[in-house]
């Protein structure tokens, strides 16, 4: 992918001065890819991710093997990597890196390197393992951001046999039976959402719509307001004229305008299901 001449005039350039400024940070992205730029490109990462933090799923291969370490928990209940001794810590990197956690996913992916160097950072941050000096900045706090998940209760990854005790018979007087149970992944199912709902009394439903009313108005164009104040002017004297009428319909706007308001209440109650109205009377 990248022109591996690049990488010979980095080391071509190391040996003539190990110690030139310059060679500190990489110039490209084929040297970032070097394990000396990689680690700590990648715990920096880490360390400005804006979610909480990563989880991996911990198959059961590797979790037989975690079940003998008996770490404790963390703050977070969570088990406590970085309490491995230095033989746990090689069996559990072995376990992590080389044999990608029994992933068939991690295994399958054709990019070996990229792959062993990903997963050994993150082991070396989940454990505590970074080297000093790789980064300016304090690595402890890390170790919290990485977690291996369970699959949810009920959830067979792959199929298993246990045994269960029953009630001792002639045939079986230890009252022990072996048990398969069967993987149920890959299984179709139907996510159900439901969207969460406020209870409004009817006095709040109609100052929602007074609201939307007065923006509306408020959001008329000037030319419709010029051309109202036109008409106006031309009526001007029909008004003056009529002072009794205009004074009744005064008068009768105000019921008029609440009659509208709760038709248009009742018209978009009547668009949601009965059983999805939630109204209370003032």
């Amino acid at each position: 992918m990248y022109d591996e001449r690049v990488l010979i005039d980095y080391y071509y350039k190391l040996s003539e001065d190990p110690k030139n400024e310059a060679l500190k940070n990489p110039r490209h992205p084929r040297e970032l890819l070097l394990e000396n730029f990689f680690v700590p490109f990648l715990v920096t990462a880490i360390k400005e991710l804006k979610c909480e933090e990563m989880k991996y799923f911990i198959t059961p291969e590797l979790d037989a093997l975690v079940q003998t370490f008996k770490l404790p928990r963390n703050s977070v209940d969570c088990l406590d990597f970085t309490r491995l001794s230095t033989d746990q810590y090689l069996a559990f990197r072995h376990a992590f890196v080389d044999q990608r956690m029994f992933n068939p996913t991690f295994i399958a992916n054709e990019g070996q390197k990229a792959m062993d160097m990903i997963l050994s950072a993150i082991c070396m941050i989940m454990c505590n393992r970074v080297p000093k000096g790789v980064v300016s900045f304090r690595t402890d706090s890390l170790a919290s951001k990485i977690k291996l998940v369970h699959a949810p209760r009920g959830i067979e990854v792959v199929a298993r046999t246990v045994m269960e005790k029953t009630a001792p018979t002639a045939e079986n007087p230890k009252g022990e039976s072996e048990v398969t149970i069967e993987k149920n992944t890959n299984e179709k199912a139907i996510v159900r959402i439901l969207v969460p709902k406020r209870t409004m009394t009817l006095s709040e439903v109609n100052a929602e719509e007074n609201k939307r009313e007065e923006e509306d108005k408020d959001g008329a164009s000037p030319d419709k307001d010029g051309d109202a104040a036109k008409d106006g002017d031309k009526t001007g004297e029909k008004t003056t004229t009529e002072p009794d009428a205009a004074a009744d319909d005064a008068k009768a706007q105000p019921a008029g305008a609440d009659a509208i308001r709760s038709q248009q209440v009742d018209s978009r109650l009547s668009r949601v299901p009965s059983d999805e109205r939630i109204v209370e009377q003032d």
